[in-house]
């Protein structure tokens, strides 16, 4: 099996496992003025990309590529995305995807 195949296969299964109200809650969109969940590619670290983007620091994810980061900037989400970020997510999920130590 091809290293792409499988990486899909592995994909379909964690999004299927995840449950259709977790899916909800993630679909939401993030709130300016309020913290959320960036995630970029597995070689970048979000907490630059938020850096970039001008925002702050919340919280570490659970690996370098998630983060829970803020700014009051209206358009941060928009810059977010402009400087790398693969999904912003309001932050419902942060407790399951950011430490919370």
């Amino acid at each position: 099996m091809s290293v792409v195949r499988g990486f899909v296969l592995t994909s379909l299964l964690v999004i299927a496992s995840i449950g259709p109200a977790t899916i909800a809650l993630a679909r939401q969109e993030p709130i300016a003025g309020e913290p959320m969940i960036v995630i970029v590619a597995p070689w970048q670290h979000a907490l630059h990309v938020a850096a970039r983007a001008n925002g702050r620091f919340v919280a570490q994810g659970r690996v370098a590529s998630i983060a829970l980061v803020w700014s009051a900037n209206p358009a941060f989400t928009d810059s977010l995305y402009a400087h790398g970020a693969w999904l912003v997510l309001n932050s419902d999920l942060s407790s399951i995807l950011c430490r919370t130590e």
